[in-house]
């Protein structure tokens, strides 16, 4: 009788086991990174240009490596064993649950590319394979969810697939010892193919996606270099053009005949335009670009970085870091070949194709605006507000959605 009830129990418990829900799949082993690791998000050959420390060493550094594209996108790899390879999907979430997650779908069992990762964040992820690259995705196998962290305090270049040169300018520590925000103001390249169409591809409109932008701020010139774009590419988002020249061309007295150069009226008015949007907080997050990413909107960020208190080198450095991206070799002034340092007439090409001369810039805003003591960030504030009229409520508002106090930097010691 007992042996009746065992075998009894026995065949019910295989019968509701045999009758349950396969809810399980196949699993996906991951492989990198593992869990629980802390992984760059900044490619090693940024981190050496900007450890250097000498005008002559980066001088050399740029000679060799402008061009590698060090810049364009983030260096995070991710791969992972299936039994059979495929269509996957990888998605990813700061939440456990995967909850408001973003998702990439790729072939192969490797993803290193065009993604957007805040540096100091904790992020969760998991891969599928999809069922015969059926559309909508269907998973028959998946891993577990895992974790990976991104190193703190660090920049934070993006791979947005379709563009290029795109970075989160936060990241920096001011004179102050302040931090500039991450996910305030973004600056890269071109986002528009052809008029108002995206150029980006379906993975870097998903990336892009997750910035949440809400202005788009276009540089360029309407109907001559800016492909027919009247409106923002980034559905829902404010558009402010505002075109502008680069370098020199931005104060009311340059000329230089011999290179045809002088200044563009049009200034005035867009700097009034850009400043009323980054005076309101609505605005934000802003993405700023010309078609490279380079010279206009590298001198718009001089101005913005400097009234955010940069320090001189490091305005410097993040205009030339676009030399490390698709855009090419972007530098403070030509390099001396006998001395290997750069020149001091801070133009770096003037050619008809290219105007490039920060050094010069940044020579002529500090000798027509600024005084004996006084900083860069001054001599850019005065300026603004002296020759365009820009409010200093706008100025302040820009610093207080853009700067937050450090706590990794010990306050300067005062004596008593």
């Amino acid at each position: 009788m007992k042996k009746q009830r065992f075998l009894g129990i026995i065949s019910l418990s295989f019968l509701l086991f045999s009758c349950a829900p396969k809810n399980h799949l196949p699993t996906i082993d991951i492989l990198k990174p593992e869990a629980g690791e802390t992984v760059a998000v900044l490619d090693a050959g940024a981190e050496r240009y900007l450890a250097l420390t000498s005008s002559q060493e980066e001088a050399s550094y740029l000679s060799t490596y402008s061009g590698l594209a060090f810049y364009d996108t983030q260096r995070v790899s991710f791969s992972w064993k299936a039994k059979s390879s495929g269509h996957y999907r990888l998605t990813f979430s700061e939440k456990e649950d995967l909850s408001s997650s973003w998702s990439y779908e790729v072939d192969g069992n490797t993803f290193d590319e065009y993604t957007a990762f805040v540096p100091g964040q904790r992020y969760f992820w998991k891969v599928e394979l999809g069922k015969d690259n059926s559309d909508p995705f269907v998973p028959v196998a998946s891993s577990l969810v895992s974790s990976f962290e991104t190193t703190k305090d660090t920049l934070r270049p993006i791979g947005l697939e379709g563009a290029w040169n795109v970075r989160d300018i936060g990241g920096w520590l001011n004179e102050e010892g302040e931090r500039t925000s991450y996910q305030r103001i973004y600056r890269g390249s071109r986002l528009n193919g052809v008029e108002n169409a995206s150029a980006l591809t379906d993975n870097g409109q998903k990336t892009l996606q997750t910035l949440g932008i809400q202005t788009e701020i276009d540089l360029r010139t309407p109907n001559q270099d800016d492909s027919g774009q009247d409106r923002s590419v980034i559905e829902g988002a404010k558009y402010v053009k505002a075109p502008m020249m680069p370098a020199c061309m931005i104060f009311p007295f340059y000329e230089d005949k011999e290179h045809s150069h002088q200044y563009d009226p049009r200034t005035a008015t867009s700097l009034q335009q850009i400043f009323e949007a980054l005076g309101d907080p609505s605005s934000y997050p802003i993405y700023i670009h010309c078609n490279a990413g380079a010279d206009r909107t590298g001198t718009l960020l001089y101005l913005i970085e400097g009234l955010l208190g940069w320090k001189e080198e490091d305005l410097i450095r993040d205009f030339e870091l676009t030399s490390f991206s698709r855009s090419g070799k972007r530098w403070r002034s030509s390099i001396d070949s006998e001395t290997g340092d750069f020149s001091p007439e801070g133009v770096m090409q003037d050619d008809g194709s290219l105007y490039v001369a920060f050094g010069k810039m940044n020579s002529l805003m500090k000798e027509h605006y600024g005084n004996a003591n006084g900083s860069i960030k001054e001599a850019i504030e005065r300026y603004l507000t002296t020759e365009f009229n820009i409010s200093s409520n706008q100025i302040e508002t820009l610093r207080k959605m853009m700067l937050e106090k450090n706590s990794s930097v010990a306050p300067e010691k005062k004596s008593l």
